[in-house]
């Protein structure tokens, strides 16, 4: 072959070599004019048995000599009786091995893949498959098209094809209203994609900066942030003052847009004498769950319990519950800090230490991330000192 010549290739996908799925860089094997051929590109997507025509040109690799470096493509579907044999043959299709693929094509010909696109149906003329089956193939055919067209659809909005792939699975067609009208919808429904993410894609398509979309968004992934940060809610000054350095907007109705997330159940609004907080519902509901769990301890003893092992159970309960709703590995550490420091110390030196930190569980309402770090802190403290 004269490679200095080849601009074009064109075959059928023999052999995946390799694929990163999450920028869509493929090296795979086609025949073309008789001879194996090995490209390299990146594509939006790619299945053994698909057929490819390419331009491009040939490059030396150090290694594995010469391969063809793919500038542009497309996927088309077999024309021909032995295009389509031989793609059935490949397995592309669940269900349809080699001796199936030859009995369909003697069937039906050069018409073979626009009667399973449009009239699938006529498929259970063949010895073996069932109207069920007929069907089920035509809906693998439609999803691998359906498939095509949203990676390349999401790749002109710069989104890498492992996310692609994600995207396609949650929404499948639902795609082009959801990216096209609100694409902040992945914030809430993909896992890996936040605000930014998804401020990237708004900006892409063409969403306006003061869309109710973005400022909705904005908003929680404020909220969400503060939880990272160890803070279960946010002052209303102080949210609408994250939310401005985060949109770069003026937000007129501020109350307008918490509303409307409070109404989805995504978030809580408290206010409290002159303040107004407001939570993440998520963290809200935990809050109170841990709050509940201290209250509902009803502690009662004797006077003679030892004030230690008193201490140990309350914060051991509290660890649990610390666990069971937070993975809280700082609240843990800090407990058991908190036991060996009762061993070392009086109860009464240990309690003065951390009063404040939990307090009476009838009126808990702390940031429980930040208690734990500073009991975490403390417990070392205590620890080393003794």
């Amino acid at each position: 072959m004269d490679y200095e010549s080849v601009k074009y290739v064109e075959g059928f996908i023999d052999n995946i070599i390799y694929r990163n799925e999450d920028n869509g860089y493929t090296v795979f094997e086609i025949i073309y004019q008789g001879e194996d051929v090995t490209c390299v590109g990146t594509l939006s997507y790619i299945n053994t048995g698909e057929f490819i025509t390419a331009n491009g040109e040939f490059v030396k690799h150090a290694v594995y000599y010469m391969q063809f470096k793919i500038s542009s493509y497309e996927f088309k579907a077999p024309a021909d009786k032995e295009s389509v044999r031989r793609y059935l043959s490949s397995g592309a299709v669940k269900g349809i091995g080699s001796k199936m693929a030859e009995r369909i094509v003697d069937t039906f010909g050069d018409d073979t893949f626009r009667i399973m696109e449009d009239e699938p149906e006529r498929l259970a003329e063949i010895k073996g498959i069932s109207i069920a089956k007929a069907m089920d193939i035509a809906n693998q055919l439609a999803d691998k098209h359906d498939m095509r067209r949203a990676m390349m659809f999401l790749q002109n909005y710069g989104i890498q094809m492992n996310l692609a792939n994600k995207i396609f699975k949650r929404y499948g067609n639902d795609i082009y209203t959801i990216i096209e009208q609100n694409p902040y919808r992945l914030a809430d429904d993909i896992e890996g994609v936040g605000f930014k993410t998804a401020d990237e894609i708004a900006s892409r398509v063409g969403i306006k900066v003061d869309s109710e979309f973005r400022i909705r968004s904005g908003m929680f992934y404020c909220l969400n942030q503060a939880a990272l940060q160890g803070h279960v809610y946010l002052p209303y000054e102080e949210l609408k003052r994250q939310v401005s350095s985060l949109l770069l907007i003026d937000i007129g109705d501020y109350d307008k847009f918490l509303m409307d997330l409070a109404i989805d159940k995504k978030i809580v609004v408290r206010t409290e004498e002159k303040s107004k907080n407001v939570y993440s519902a998520m963290y809200f509901y935990m809050e109170q769950n841990v709050a509940r769990a201290l209250a509902g301890l009803d502690i009662k003893c004797d006077e003679n319990i030892n004030e230690g092992t008193l201490l140990t159970g309350v914060v051991l309960v509290y660890a649990c519950v610390c666990v069971y709703e937070y993975n809280d590995v700082y609240f843990v550490a800090g407990m058991t800090l908190v036991v060996l420091a009762a061993a070392v110390y009086s109860y009464s030196y240990v309690h003065n230490i951390y009063k404040g930190y939990i307090s009476d569980s009838t009126t808990y309402n702390a940031d429980i991330k930040d208690i734990s770090k500073r009991m975490y802190i403390t417990g070392v403290a205590i620890v080393c000192a003794s």
